[in-house]
């Protein structure tokens, strides 16, 4: 699906695995990614298997890289994460479609 965040257009797709990061001593999955704003056919990808609050926040998290490319990964990471959590006790929730 094409999005549009701040005048731009990326492809947001879910995808089965994107890799693995280390922290902390351990290994933890990728759950999202963004391609730079200014990358030709750019990408919000997002790993699918997560739970629906993770998800949320993984969409969020990629969403403010997107819109925001500057601002410093901390920040994204909080950010998206209190926007989940405020969007999920308001009763967000994923709605599964049949395609």
């Amino acid at each position: 699906m094409k999005v549009t965040i701040r005048k731009k257009r990326w492809n947001l797709r879910f995808v089965p695995f994107l890799g693995w990061f280390q922290e902390g001593g351990k290994r933890h999955r990728v759950s999202g990614a963004c391609d730079g704003p200014d990358t030709y056919n750019k990408a919000i990808m997002i790993a699918k298997g997560q739970s629906e609050f993770s998800e949320l926040d993984s969409l969020l998290h990629e969403m403010l890289h997107a819109g925001l490319w500057e601002i410093d990964e901390d920040i994204v990471h909080e950010l998206a994460t209190d926007m989940a959590r405020v969007l999920t006790r308001l009763g967000w929730h994923k709605e599964v479609r049949s395609t």
